[in-house]
C-alpha cells in the first residue's frame, strides 16, 4: 500500500533500527572512526553507557536508590540543525528523524548511507532485528469529541456508562497476515494544557525478528519494503476521512 503524502504530517519521529549479531564484541574504538566519518553533519555527541541500579534497605528509613554508568555500549550523534540522530551501539544501529518528517524516500536514504557506514566499521555477520517505528502526534481542535469521528482504532466504552473519556492508553499487538511482521500499537492522550486542542500519540512500531539476513540484500529490502507497507496500512486504516483531511 503506498502512503499518502499530507502536507501537515501528524509524524512526530520516525525511527529506522537494525539489531546484528557479531563475531566478537566491538571496541569503542570502532564508534569513534564512525563518528569521524560523520561529524560534518552529525558534530554533537554522547557516549551512550549501560545504567545500572541499586536500592539500600535500612529499618526505619526511606529505601535509597543509587544508580551508576555502566560500561560504554557506543555512541548517540546529532545533526546541525538537531532534527537527525544516530545511535552506533554494541548491538546494532538506530537512526531518528524529528519534524519535520518530509518523505520516506529522503528518510531511508539518509539511514542507508548511515548504515552503510556502521557496516563498514563494525563488520557484522548478519542482522537479527530490523524494525521502522513512527511517532505521530495527531492534533484535534476541540476538547470534547468523540474519538470515533478521529480514530477507527479506539477504545470503546459499554453505552451504559458515562461517555466522558478524560484520558486513556490502548495497546495493540498484530500479526501481519501478508509477512511476519509484528506491530506494536500505542495510542494515548498527550498530557499538554494547550487551549482547545487535544493531541492523540498514536505510535507504530513494526519489527521483524529472529532473523538472519544480510541488511545490505534483497532479504533485507523487502523486509524493509514489508514492514513500511505494513505501517502505512495501520496508519490509513485506524484513522477517519476527517482525520486525514485535517493533514492537508
Amino acid at each position: 500500500m503506498t502512503g499518502v503524502k499530507y502536507k501537515n504530517s501528524p509524524i512526530r519521529e520516525a525511527i529506522f533500527d537494525v539489531r546484528f549479531k557479531f563475531e566478537k564484541q566491538l571496541e569503542m574504538s570502532i564508534f569513534e572512526s564512525f563518528f569521524k566519518e560523520i561529524q560534518e553533519i552529525y558534530p554533537k555527541r554522547e557516549v551512550l553507557n549501560t545504567q545500572s541500579f541499586s536500592f539500600k534497605l535500612k529499618l526505619g528509613e526511606k529505601p535509597k536508590m543509587d544508580s551508576s554508568g555502566g560500561p560504554k555500549v557506543g555512541l548517540r550523534l546529532q545533526s546541525k540543525d538537531g532534527t537527525k540522530f544516530v545511535q552506533a551501539r554494541m548491538d546494532g544501529f538506530t537512526f531518528s528523524q524529528l519534524e519535520p518528517y518530509g518523505d520516506w524516500d529522503s528518510f531511508f536514504t539518509e539511514a542507508k548511507r548511515l548504515l552503510d557506514v556502521y557496516q563498514e566499521k563494525t563488520h557484522p555477520m548478519y542482522a537479527e532485528r530490523i524494525a521502522l517505528r513512527y511517532v505521530n502526534a495527531v492534533k484535534i481542535p476541540e476538547k470534547n469529541f468523540d474519538l470515533e469521528d478521529y480514530f477507527l482504532t479506539a477504545p470503546t466504552i459499554a453505552k451504559d456508562i458515562p461517555q466522558s473519556l478524560l484520558n486513556f492508553f490502548l495497546r495493540a499487538v498484530i500479526k501481519d497476515d501478508r509477512s511476519d511482521s509484528v506491530a506494536i500499537v500505542n495510542q494515548t492522550v498527550e498530557d499538554a494544557r494547550i487551549v482547545d486542542v487535544t493531541t492523540i500519540i498514536f505510535d507504530i512500531d513494526v519489527f521483524q525478528a529472529n532473523l538472519r539476513v544480510d541488511p545490505s540484500g534483497a532479504e533485507a529490502k523487502k523486509i524493509i519494503e514489508a514492514l513500511k507497507d505494513f505501517r502505512t496500512r495501520i496508519f490509513e486504516g485506524s484513522l477517519t476521512k476527517k482525520t486525514k483531511d485535517s493533514f492537508g
